[in-house]
């Protein structure tokens, strides 16, 4: 996959996990959303992190940014799991109201959930292209 089709799928996985434990806070692990294994000590040796953790590392960065979630940061010698990180309640309320753009009956959640879950490349990629302009609006125009 190219890097915006995982950067949409490790949205998608962020976004739906958040949901999911809220309203307490979780702690991101590269492994758990990239679904590819590493071993961190590896790091110490010189050998570095896989692609996909840096990609994940640099969504979380921009998700934050952009006020979708809320992170404490990396902890010391972990740099790929983010500590206490939850979604904010403005991207969480969007969510639940934003319709799902591939059946408008549902909202967003309901259809990155079923997406994720049956594993549909196209169906993540145009519910994220379609509904983060829509959740990024809900989220300024409430400021």
């Amino acid at each position: 996959m190219s890097n915006p089709e995982l950067s949409e799928l490790y949205i998608a996985r962020i976004l739906v996990t958040l949901y999911e434990h809220w309203a307490n806070p979780v702690v991101l692990h590269a492994s758990s959303i990239t679904e590819v294994s590493f071993d961190t000590e590896l790091m110490f040796d010189g050998q570095s992190a896989p692609e996909e953790w840096s990609l994940f590392e640099n969504t979380v960065h921009w998700l934050e940014a952009e006020g979708f979630i809320r992170t404490e940061g990396v902890a010391a010698g972990y740099p790929y799991d983010f500590q206490r990180t939850t979604l904010t309640l403005k991207a969480m309320e969007a969510m639940k109201k934003v319709p799902d753009p591939l059946s408008p009956d549902s909202t967003l959640l309901d259809g990155l959930k079923g997406a994720i879950g049956e594993g549909k490349k196209t169906a993540i990629q145009t519910l994220v292209n379609t509904s983060m302009t829509a959740i990024y609006q809900a989220v300024t125009n409430a400021v």
